[in-house]
């Protein structure tokens, strides 16, 4: 068996509550990404998916970070990393927070040399675009008709019917949505105030055995 957990966004306390839900039925845990970004303890998050090695894909938040990283302000134009602005106003500013006071003068520099110094740089600019388990296809935001590489991250069509059963995120519902034999979204909305929510699934059958969820922590909002 394997788990899945939903987009997690810095809810520290919410997904050490839900770890202790599913580590008894496996400790072969993986992440639909958006492990960062909105709430308020990505730094914890990524600290708990290294210790407790959980495996993520990349989620589109993840993407936003990387891109401020390799993008030189010189490349863009007057000069502005217009990839480290989208970031910010889409949630990056509390994941920068989360690493140390933000340094209005160069904060991008200052974050980077935070995370190296966390050991969290290569951890989160080297996570993989899919993860595939026997029958299972893990990625950010699911596979549809007309979608080809780092499209899976911002995905909103339709996941397409594939001989692998797709489990993904990045759209928030009120709950799991499971078609058997086709896919799950397990995004449910956590940071919006609703719960963090993972599938518990036979890699070899594609059965989903248990779906899990736990409220929002007090401590998370």
């Amino acid at each position: 068996m394997i788990a899945v957990i939903g987009d997690i966004h810095g809810c520290y306390h919410t997904l050490e509550n839900l770890y202790g839900k599913i580590s008894s039925y496996t400790s072969e845990i993986y992440s639909v990404g958006d492990l960062i970004d909105r709430g308020r303890h990505s730094k914890a998050v990524v600290q708990f998916c290294i210790d407790k090695n959980i495996s993520p894909v990349r989620g589109n938040h993840e993407e936003m970070m990387v891109k401020s990283l390799d993008k030189h302000p010189s490349e863009s134009p007057f000069g502005i990393n217009l990839s480290f602005d989208m970031w910010q106003v889409n949630g990056g500013l509390e994941t920068i927070r989360s690493y140390g006071d933000y340094d209005e003068y160069d904060p991008l520099k200052n974050f980077e040399y935070k995370l190296k110094e966390a050991g969290h740089h290569e951890f989160l600019m080297n996570l993989p675009l899919m993860i595939e388990i026997e029958s299972i296809v893990i990625t950010h935001a699911g596979i549809a008709d007309g979608i080809h590489g780092d499209s899976v991250l911002w995905n909103r069509r339709p996941p397409k019917k594939l001989r692998q059963f797709q489990v993904f995120g990045h759209s928030p519902i009120i709950d799991a949505y499971y078609v058997e034999n086709h896919f799950i979204n397990i995004d449910a909305g956590c940071v919006y105030g609703r719960k963090l929510t993972a599938a518990v699934i036979n890699p070899k059958t594609k059965e989903v055995l248990h779906i899990i969820s736990e409220p929002l922590n007090e401590k998370d909002r």
